[in-house]
């Protein structure tokens, strides 16, 4: 999905996903503006987000983003890190 599509399909959902892996470089709208729209939604700004990009990312403080992660994956790491957030809802 572009960003901007993304956004409509998860704010149509009834359920709300576990994390959200979110790419920098989205077409329309990319990752940091989509973030900054759901982050305004008290509903899903709880959401454990990880951001990955190709390229270094200078925005490795916003608040609310659980993790960076450069391309290509480490799917291990990616694993990881989703586990942990999982452990920690709970």
């Amino acid at each position: 999905f572009n960003g901007e599509e993304a956004i409509h399909r998860l704010l149509s959902r009834t359920n709300l996903p576990d994390i959200i892996l979110l790419d920098y470089e989205m077409p329309t709208e990319n990752g940091l503006l989509f973030w900054n729209e759901l982050n305004e939604r008290l509903d899903m700004c709880f959401i454990p987000t990880i951001m990955v990009s190709g390229e270094d990312l200078p925005y490795q403080n916003i608040i609310g983003i659980k993790a960076f992660l450069r391309k290509p994956l480490d799917t291990q790491q990616l694993l990881s890190l989703m586990e942990s957030f999982m452990t920690d809802r709970t």
